[in-house]
């Protein structure tokens, strides 16, 4: 009798965030906390609240749940139906962006969530992060694979392509260190010889 008597009457989410709070308390509280199936329960915070992570969720006896989340961290933007959209880490669409372009984040051009650009990008965003590059991206360009490129933040478009990523994004940083950017309007990297165009 006392296990039937167990009900889900606080839920405690960490970091705090209001709306998966009130989203659980509307939706589970007063449920069984023995029986309450926490596979289901993270499926559903999954699919309400793409923009996070679930991290783990336990049952603290008698009455409490914690969940523990993360949210996704948002790679880049793209603009689509009139509004600027943030897209996570997981290449799924994130918030739109009331007051858009995001000034922090890149713009990606050409975009259409098929499989062979998500590959590029994912990859193009690891070996940023691998090798720390330094300098502000503000736009990129994947209307094509072959043509791949990006504008660094007054600075050149560099056009990489879709081969050798990591060895062409150190040839541009060395190249950068060399050429002040701001002297810089093109630099074409698909070639053992770089080419460069000068601003005027």
């Amino acid at each position: 009798m006392r296990e039937r008597a167990l009900k889900v009457e606080e839920f405690e989410v960490q970091p705090p965030c209001r709306r998966i709070k009130e989203f659980l308390s509307l939706r589970f509280s007063g449920e069984g906390i023995l029986s309450l199936n926490l596979c289901s329960l993270e499926d559903t915070l999954r699919s309400k609240f793409s923009q996070y992570k679930i991290k783990r969720i336990k049952k603290i006896l008698p009455c409490k749940v914690l969940v523990e989340v993360k949210l996704k961290k948002p790679l880049f933007q793209i603009y689509r139906k009139g509004s600027y959209w943030e897209v996570l880490e997981d290449f799924k669409i994130g918030e739109r962006i009331k007051k858009g372009p995001h000034p922090g984040l890149p713009l990606v051009r050409g975009f259409d969530f098929s499989g062979p650009k998500q590959k590029l990008l994912k990859e193009f965003f690891r070996i940023l992060d691998l090798q720390d590059f330094p300098f502000k991206i503000k736009y990129i360009d994947i209307y094509s694979l072959v043509n791949f490129s990006f504008y660094i933040e007054k600075g050149p478009k560099v056009i990489l392509g879709y081969k050798d990523l990591e060895k062409n994004l150190k040839r541009c940083q060395t190249i950068l260190v060399r050429i002040d950017k701001n002297d810089l309007a093109f630099l074409d990297l698909r070639f053992q010889d770089p080419i460069t165009s000068f601003k005027k």
